[in-house]
């Protein structure tokens, strides 16, 4: 008998070790994941938001931009303005960017706060979570600040989607 349970065991542990493999391997192919960027300038610069999101797909060769400009005191509409593909190269590119900012000094250095500039919301993740992280005007004493590779991602995606740099 204890040899019985003993087997079982071993061969509950390979299949889902085998299951777990197959799925760590499988999920990073087929995960939908977005990428999104807010900014917002203060009300007594400009009255517009520009809110960039950028879908990967797994199935498409190409990732989609999706652009809503709208006026601060109104709702985004449901259809962008525009949208544009990229490649899953220039996608790749930007989220392997996402993935070297340092979280710890972003949070450490208070990067949300400020009186007058705009504030860009970088958002990552997929279906399941996802991260956010505020800067208010990031391009103001970037190095100081430690934001120069947020900044970066900042700038690629509104390359990416055909917008001026920050």
């Amino acid at each position: 008998m204890k040899i019985i349970n003993k087997v079982m065991i071993i061969v509950l542990i390979l299949i889902s070790n085998i299951t777990i493999g197959q799925n760590g391997t499988t999920q990073d192919k087929n995960i939908f994941t977005k990428i999104e960027l807010l900014v917002r300038h203060s009300r007594k610069i400009i009255d517009k938001e520009v809110h960039i999101t950028i879908f990967n797909r797994p199935e498409p060769k190409k990732s989609e931009i999706f652009v809503w400009t709208t006026d601060a005191d109104k709702e985004t509409s449901v259809k962008p303005d525009f949208r544009i593909k990229i490649s899953k190269d220039e996608y790749s590119q930007i989220e392997k960017l996402i993935h070297s900012i340092d979280i710890d000094s972003f949070v450490k250095f208070e990067n949300r706060i400020g009186v007058d500039g705009y504030e860009c919301q970088l958002t990552y993740g997929d279906s399941m979570s996802s991260i956010s992280l505020n800067a208010w005007s990031p391009s103001s004493n970037t190095e100081e600040r430690q934001l120069q590779t947020y900044l970066k991602v900042c700038n690629m995606i509104l390359k990416a989607a055909k917008k001026e740099e920050l």
